[in-house]
């Protein structure tokens, strides 16, 4: 059964001479893949390295395995990449992880281990048995070359409905990574795709998300220079009693805060599954139960199956009862033994055929009505005592952390991760603070095998709780990068491969088709981040936020004002003649300098200082619409 769930790893060879693998790669077109060896191994699931063989071998992509070996044909979008047409035959379905066509990792880039050199050999055939080893030291070497933004070309972010557990969303000032965390949460709790939430009012959409967070499933937070380890798993802090003692205790932070919460719920997911027959009843704790119960609930009469009401008289110290039938006089022990023995040979009250012939059967010569009527009692009150135990359970488990830690998680079934609730933890800003250093040892736990319930999961102890601590797979990370601030590439090594990267880019298809007093906000956004990309990089361009709330030309101008021009300033360095080049000459005045303007002073360079050119950003007011058109053309 172990080997059925556990992850193969393979290699996958492709011929040039028979298929163009990079061409395929490029147009995102490579979806399946023919299956030779190992037909009855390679499963879902499964992990693949896409090799190419001739006199460039490499590796050229990393891939999941999306479907069990199928007798089908090759996918539309493949068939231009066959010399000739290809058959019908055993194939598999591939997620792309790693798509490398423009940067194969090939022998002559690679310092990989040994057990890589049979790879370069030129193998003949079309699949090999490989390791995880040989799998994670080309991730690793990807990473270390700044692949990791290549990632999961698989991955559709719209349409979605199984996004990554680690997800980082960046891009350049103003285009909405923020903004889309919201959807992002929301689209991982409600199990909504994002578009059918773009269809939904924003407002909708902040109250939900507004609702959740109060509830506990959202957490949010902002890294900074200064938020530390200790803010963010654990730490320990001051804390005054009552009587003015300065006391040092362990505090949670978010981080070990949304992870307990999200296990607390996994656990209570496990325990409402257990079935009823598999609690073990005590006799003992449930009879007395019952008898608090009819004591609680001032019981006073048993149904018979004739339907005439046997009335309880006396409740006896040692648990036996006193019944008598209802317009009678006679009286009847019920004897708690007896009791007990009908209870451990009748199942259920069905079982219960013949009531005289079965139970003075067992019992001897009782009142088997009486009898009858007490079992039916205790039988109909046998589910809430199981239910109060289950719930008792879940309680213990729940309110000592210690517990939670403790509770083992190895065994979670498919139904339960089903059920259960995903939590998301929103960290703004993730490059601003040392990421490294603020997620410290728990780094290697929020990978997807390596959390709680998978083969290859990890504990560590904390160093200040010296309890143990993992991370449940029902917690979603969402991060936030600004690419202004730092590259993606510039991120520690380790922690990048740890994250999916999904870009947003300014998006110009959000404007409508109305023109601000003349002015084309779509084809002005789109002329700025044209001449910003030529002078600078794609990493500094400018989001479309900033425009879609303008409304008239006095708003646009406030944008410009308080927000563009300071933003070109910066990314500048103050260097007006770029952003004259950006923008244009109507935003730029030329200063004069006059001798005037110093202190009286014989400076030999004094006539060349007067002489050069020097910019500065004109006042708004001063710009009509005409300016912002000039812009794009």
């Amino acid at each position: 059964m172990g080997n059925k769930l556990s992850i193969n790893y393979w290699l996958f060879q492709s011929n040039p001479n028979k298929f163009k693998l990079r061409e395929a790669l490029q147009q995102e077109a490579l979806k399946t893949f023919i299956v030779k060896a190992h037909k009855g191994k390679i499963k879902k699931g499964d992990k693949v390295i896409i090799w190419e063989t001739g006199a460039e071998a490499g590796c050229y992509a990393l891939a999941t395995v999306a479907s069990n070996v199928e007798n089908d044909q090759a996918e539309q979008q493949e068939v231009p990449f066959f010399k000739g047409v290809p058959e019908k035959s055993k194939r598999v379905h591939l997620s792309i992880d790693y798509n490398l066509w423009s940067n194969p990792i090939t022998k002559d880039l690679v310092p990989l281990s040994k057990s890589f050199d049979r790879f370069f050999k030129g193998l003949s055939g079309t699949n090999y048995k490989a390791t995880k080893k040989q799998f994670t030291e080309i991730i690793n070497f990807v990473v270390q070359q700044g692949g990791a933004k290549e990632q999961l070309k698989g991955y559709d972010p719209k349409t979605s409905l199984n996004h990554p557990l680690n997800l980082i969303l960046y891009g350049a000032p103003g285009t909405g990574k923020t903004y889309q965390t919201i959807n992002y949460a929301l689209s991982i709790i409600e199990n909504r795709t994002m578009e059918e939430l773009e269809k939904e009012p924003r407002e909708e959409l902040r109250h939900r998300f507004n609702e959740y967070m109060e509830e506990g499933w959202i957490q949010y937070v902002t890294f900074h220079p200064s938020l530390g380890y200790e803010d963010f798993v654990e730490g320990i802090k001051p804390n005054t009693t009552q009587q003015g003692n300065l006391l040092y205790e362990v505090e949670d932070g978010v981080f070990k805060y949304i992870s307990l919460t999200a296990k607390r719920h996994l656990v209570e997911v496990l325990l409402s599954l257990i079935p009823v027959q598999e609690v073990k009843i005590d006799y003992e704790a449930l009879y007395s139960s019952f008898l608090l119960y009819l004591e609680s609930e001032d019981f006073n009469s048993f149904g018979s199956r004739t339907g005439k009401r046997m009335l309880l008289q006396k409740m006896a110290r040692n648990g036996n009862l006193t019944v008598r039938p209802e317009n009678s006089f006679l009286a009847y022990t019920i004897f708690k033994t007896k009791l007990k023995k009908l209870y451990k040979t009748f199942q259920s009250i069905d079982d219960i055929k013949h009531t005289q012939n079965d139970i003075n059967l067992l019992l001897g010569g009782v009142n088997t009505r009486a009898y009858w009527s007490v079992f039916n009692e205790l039988k109909k009150f046998e589910p809430s005592f199981v239910q109060a135990l289950m719930e008792e359970d879940q309680e213990d488990v729940q309110l000592p952390e210690e517990g939670i830690d403790a509770f083992e998680l190895s065994n979670l079934s498919e139904v339960a991760k089903n059920r259960a609730n995903k939590f998301v933890l929103i960290i703004d800003e993730i490059d601003r603070g040392n990421a490294a250093e603020i997620f410290g040892d728990v780094i290697t736990l929020i990978e997807e095998d390596k959390r709680e319930s998978n083969p290859e999961a990890l504990k560590i102890v904390l160093p200040f709780s010296k309890t143990y601590f993992c991370v449940p797979p029902n917690l979603h990370i969402i991060g936030t990068m600004n690419t202004a601030d730092k590259s993606v590439d510039s991120l520690d090594s380790a922690f990048r491969r740890r994250f999916t990267f999904v870009e947003q880019k300014p998006n110009l298809e959000l404007f409508n088709q109305e023109l601000i007093a003349g002015v084309d906000l779509k084809s002005m956004l789109a002329k700025i981040n044209q001449r910003i990309s030529i002078l600078l990089d794609d990493n500094h361009l400018i989001g479309h936020s900033y425009f879609l709330q303008v409304k008239n030309i006095a708003e646009l101008k406030s944008v410009f004002a308080n927000k563009i021009i300071p933003l070109l300033q910066e990314y500048f360095f103050e260097d007006y003649g770029k952003i004259g080049l950006i923008l244009g000459e109507d935003f730029l005045k030329e200063k004069k300098l006059a001798s005037s303007d110093f202190a009286s002073f014989e400076y030999e360079h004094m006539e060349e200082l007067l002489n050069q050119k020097i910019y500065q950003v004109r006042d708004m007011e001063e710009l009509d619409a005409i300016s912002f058109i000039g812009i794009y053309k």
